[in-house]
């Protein structure tokens, strides 16, 4: 639990936590932040015969309690690699790996086919966000290598989500490690595969409406979660939230396109949309982006996020010289 330093400028990049994280991590230790702002504003000190005591304060304490479960779910939980639920079926492919860049780290989570084991790993890159050709190779060799030892398994199936633009040297590295994978038996000779491009933002956006008929007059609703709509051999929208799920606005497709493998576009686009019902920081609702983009944007945010180490320190400085006037 750190102070908040964004003096309340809340979309402004926190670079404290960002410096605590990181420096945590050098030591091996996976780390999360709160802040104290909520804390600080939520209790009350009350004064009675018997003493004094802090109480929650009535005005705050459903905004308390809602903080302290997502600080259980999101900063304890999924921090330390605790999955509240898994899938009740199996996905079509053995192996889910998402695929994302953020300031020289890149991560990548793995997926299994119940969606119980899930691994998140992050490795420095020298590269902002485009991946070389055998940085891509070598990373998922390694990678998948050490999951095959870990789970005793021979991969049938492996699926790839890239946050984001797939490169041509990103998909390149991926044909030439499932090669090498294939050659060391870690990947069957057979072993289907497909390639995802996965965009927060489309470039044409879509929106999707379920129309009925309501006594001879027709009726605009939000599609139901779920939905999906396929324009070309490539492209497709999958509805991931939707009218079982209360929320203002239209439904805001996800835009998926197949860049190329030998797995149905169809089965790829099912087993995205069980991975966005992995909705494990808010369980009671609904998640657009599947787990594999989820977790891997969530860690990169934690720890890559970038930091002026001088800034910090005459920032806190200057905090605790105002603080002392």
């Amino acid at each position: 639990m750190i102070h908040d330093t964004r003096s309340g400028r809340v979309r402004q990049h926190d670079q404290l936590a960002a410096l605590v994280t990181r420096k945590l991590g050098e030591l091996d230790i996976c780390a999360s932040v709160i802040h104290t702002d909520l804390a600080l504003q939520a209790y009350a000190l009350q004064t009675t015969a018997q003493g004094s005591r802090y109480v929650v304060r009535r005005d705050r304490a459903g905004r308390l309690s809602g903080y302290l479960r997502n600080v259980a779910l999101n900063k304890i939980l999924l921090t330390n690699e605790r999955w509240p639920f898994v899938l009740a079926s199996n996905l079509e492919a053995d192996l889910t790996i998402g695929i994302d860049v953020k300031h020289n780290t890149v991560g990548f989570t793995l997926v299994s086919r119940r969606g119980h084991l899930v691994r998140v790993r992050l490795c420095t890159s020298h590269q902002k966000e485009k991946l070389l050709l055998p940085q891509v190779r070598k990373l998922l060799n390694d990678i998948v290598s050490e999951e095959a030892k870990a789970t005793f398994s021979c991969f049938e199936s492996i699926v790839i989500h890239r946050d984001g633009t797939l490169f041509d040297s990103e998909q390149r590295g991926i044909d030439l490690a499932l090669q090498d994978l294939r050659s060391s038996g870690i990947v069957r000779s057979d072993a289907r595969y497909a390639m995802l491009e996965i965009s927060k933002t489309a470039p044409a956006p879509l929106r999707l409406y379920d129309v009925t008929n309501n006594n001879g007059r027709s009726w605009v609703q939000n599609p139901q979660v779920g939905t999906y709509y396929v324009m070309d051999e490539s492209n497709a929208f999958v509805c991931a939230t939707g009218r079982a799920f209360f929320h203002e606005g239209t439904v805001h497709p996800l835009h998926v396109r197949y860049v190329g493998g030998t797995m149905p576009f169809l089965a790829c686009l099912e087993d995205l949309y069980r991975l966005t019902c992995l909705a494990w920081t808010r369980p009671e609702d609904c998640t657009r982006d599947p787990i594999t983009i989820k977790l891997t944007d969530r860690r990169l945010g934690e720890d890559a996020a970038s930091f002026d180490e001088d800034a910090v320190e005459f920032e806190t400085a200057v905090g605790e010289a105002v603080s002392g006037i």
